[in-house]
């Protein structure tokens, strides 16, 4: 799960993202993501992936390797935002 590392890393580097601000965006525990950070990292659960997908703003395809395009579905810009309203209040 290399790949997923390198883009989660990625992700967050562009979009300016820590740890906890991933947490509290995509509502999965900042120890989940931590341990995905790390140098050996787990492999996501399915159930955290659309999350984390949203609050980074691409696929979760890309994040898993499967395209080399982080275009997000069109929709999930209002996912994303609700997400961040359900998750920040």
């Amino acid at each position: 799960m290399k790949t997923f590392q390198t883009r989660l890393r990625q992700r967050m580097d562009e979009l300016g993202m820590t740890r906890g601000d991933l947490a509290r965006v995509s509502g999965v525990g900042f120890h989940r993501i931590a341990t995905w950070t790390r140098s050996k990292p787990l492999v996501p659960k399915i159930d955290a992936l659309p999350s984390i997908a949203i609050a980074l703003e691409c696929s979760s395809d890309y994040l898993l390797g499967l395209t080399p395009d982080p275009t997000p579905p069109a929709f999930a810009a209002e996912i994303r935002d609700r997400l961040r309203e359900v998750n920040c209040s």
